[in-house]
């Protein structure tokens, strides 16, 4: 999908542009219930409509990074069975489809009879080369390069939710745990987090005690890890959600959180003004008495 076309269909159900977004990066959020959809340059060409219905429909934004992430890989599958032009490509996919016909149809012609052979001649042919493809591997493709098993997001009985975030290295992983350990004791904020080069997150510190103020980088592991580091950091912002607890493993932070969602405040209702100049016996006497009269 192009970028306006997603702008299109998120506008028209409602949503919003976020304030301050880089001109280079989707990013729209919806109020009730809340979810925030951000999609980076780099991630566009894997977004395909039903990517973005599934970013749409899930409001735990800890998902979104495995729902790109999913799609990333099967972009990338399509890619390494078409590494041709489009037109050859679609070309190909023609035929394949023309061959699963073909082979539906001489499935269902096949006497009762033979069937039981049949199936059993399938079933050790497709054992065969699934083992043969298992061997010999993709090593190529650069969704291949990354993590096999994406960490899911663990929510407890209790509504506490688990975000896995994987740093660059052991320096990194000691700055980020500090970060959020501050945010559990309400020490500090994080304002203005944006995301550089895919891994790094930029953000300015905040010292709830002295005022002071530092800029400071953390350097994650991947892009999702990333874009979780600054999701946790805008929602603790915008008081849309809490960090209690942090646990650290090896170049791994596990962040526990609580949702609590957007604060709308309640509206008092306007005093709508009665009456009538010829409320009082259909004279002006009611106007008179306005002016002082």
């Amino acid at each position: 999908m192009i970028r306006d076309d997603i702008e299109k269909i998120l506008k028209e159900r409602g949503w919003c542009k976020t304030m301050g977004t880089p001109e280079d990066v989707i990013d729209w959020q919806r109020p009730d219930p809340y979810n925030r959809v951000i999609i980076y340059p780099d991630d566009l060409k894997f977004v395909t409509k039903e990517v973005l219905e599934e970013l749409i429909r899930e409001t735990d934004l800890a998902v979104h990074g495995e729902i790109l992430h999913k799609a990333e890989e099967e972009y990338y599958k399509t890619q390494s069975r078409f590494e041709v032009s489009h037109e050859k490509g679609i070309e190909l996919e023609t035929e394949e489809r023309k061959m699963r016909d073909e082979l539906k149809k001489l499935i269902d012609d096949v006497p009762i009879e033979y069937l039981s052979d049949l199936l059993k001649k399938i079933k050790e042919f497709w054992v065969e080369k699934s083992t043969i493809k298992a061997e010999k591997p993709v090593s190529v493709k650069k969704w291949e390069e990354r993590r096999e098993h994406e960490e899911p997001v663990v929510i407890t009985e209790e509504g506490t939710r688990v975000a896995v975030i994987e740093m660059a290295n052991k320096e990194a992983l000691d700055i980020t745990e500090k970060a959020f350990l501050a945010l559990a004791e309400d020490r500090k904020v994080y304002k203005s987090a944006v995301i550089l080069n895919g891994i790094t997150v930029r953000t300015v510190e905040f010292e709830k005690s002295t005022k002071g103020t530092t800029v400071v980088l953390f350097t994650a592991a991947n892009t999702e890890s990333a874009l979780g580091i600054r999701m946790l950091f805008d929602g603790t912002l915008a008081n849309e959600l809490r960090v209690v607890r942090v646990t650290k493993g090896d170049l791994k932070l596990s962040v526990s959180y609580i949702v609590t969602g957007i604060k709308i405040p309640l509206r008092k209702p306007k005093k709508v003004k009665t009456g009538s100049v010829f409320d009082q016996n259909d004279t002006l006497d009611y106007l008179k008495k306005r002016r002082g009269e």
